[in-house]
């Protein structure tokens, strides 16, 4: 779909309506963040953006843009997770150990908490684009605002659609 479509849709009269309408459907496709920037003329078209796709209730991500990507990634939040590591080395002295006893091995480990982002955009690049090269197949996000799936434990799930030739 070319910008000039759906261009007229993507006003600002049109985000107060979709943040009151959400009982009519609405699909946009576009690709990326950027087309849908383009759509919106003048100053704060970040912002408007944020609002109209925010106020969507499924968005599908498939061919990502690097800014797109992005949005996805820090949309998902963070997740806390652990990581341990451990080392042990030996002492080769002549003399005593640190502690007045025999050379031995000396061993250590740490445990360290991190907050990591919960999709990596690197997954994102890794889908499946169609044609006969991936078998027809588009991979692509879902991500549905207010549900947690059950196969992944959170509000997106990856989706496979089989492309059709013409």
């Amino acid at each position: 779909m070319r910008v000039s479509a759906y261009r007229a849709h993507l006003h600002d009269g049109y985000l107060p309506f979709r943040r009151t309408k959400r009982d009519k459907p609405l699909v946009y496709a576009v690709q990326g963040y950027e087309s849908i920037l383009g759509a919106f003329p003048g100053g704060h078209a970040e912002d408007k953006v944020d609002a109209l796709v925010g106020n969507l209730a499924s968005i599908f991500v498939a061919l990502p843009t690097p800014r797109t990507a992005k949005w996805v990634c820090e949309g998902m939040g963070r997740e806390r997770k652990f990581t341990t590591s451990s080392s042990t080395s030996f002492a080769n002295n002549s003399g005593s150990s640190h502690n007045g006893g025999p050379d031995g091995p000396q061993v250590s480990a740490s445990v360290s908490e991190i907050y990591e982002a919960v999709i990596q955009p690197s997954e994102l690049f890794r889908m499946r684009t169609g044609s006969a090269r991936h078998g027809f197949k588009v991979d692509c996000l879902h991500i549905k605002a207010g549900t947690v799936f059950p196969s992944t434990g959170y509000n997106f799930v990856p989706v496979t659609f089989t492309q059709e030739r013409l």
